[in-house]
């Protein structure tokens, strides 16, 4: 027939082996990652905490709708990013913090890379405005023979994920 569009072709559907491949995947551990902070400052880490936003919603109750709620976002809210890493002679961290305390409020940006056990990032969560507010000392004690580590808390103006490309 003639000026008839043609039917859309279908797409084969994949076979349960098929999918169970294309869903498989090796967990990735959570120890080995990097941090950077602004164009210079890159940083081994024992342990950083705080990597979450959250969507705050207003709930609105229609008059006349008693079936449910409405739920409206607002804001979205960031935690505090924690960075812990061994004391050294000159941390840059501390650093930074002490220039905050003298009113040189310098925001940077950064990134905190996820890596598989060959060091390619899996996951990359990027910060930006983030300046440091608290500082943490290490807990001493005598009878301890754990390293001393401080801590540092750095507030931010938002966190996105990068997508990495398979």
């Amino acid at each position: 027939m003639v000026g008839m569009p043609s039917m859309p072709k279908i797409p084969r559907i994949p076979s349960l082996a098929e999918i169970q491949n294309m869903l498989k995947s090796d967990p990735v551990g959570k120890f080995k990652f990097m941090v950077m902070i602004g164009p210079e400052l890159r940083g081994n880490f024992a342990r950083v905490s705080g990597i979450e936003s959250e969507i705050v919603f207003e709930e609105y109750r229609e008059g006349g709708v008693n079936t449910g709620v409405h739920y409206l976002p607002t804001q979205t809210r960031h935690s505090r990013l924690v960075l812990e890493r061994g004391i050294m002679n000159i941390n840059p961290l501390e650093v930074w913090y002490m220039g905050v305390q003298t009113g040189a409020i310098a925001k940077l940006g950064g990134l905190i890379m996820l890596m598989n056990s060959k060091g390619k990032p899996v996951k990359i969560w990027a910060f930006k405005g983030a300046y440091p507010v608290k500082y943490v000392g290490p807990d001493l004690d005598a009878n301890s023979s754990e390293v001393a580590v401080t801590k540092i808390e750095i507030i931010h103006d938002g966190l996105i994920t990068i997508p990495i490309p398979v």
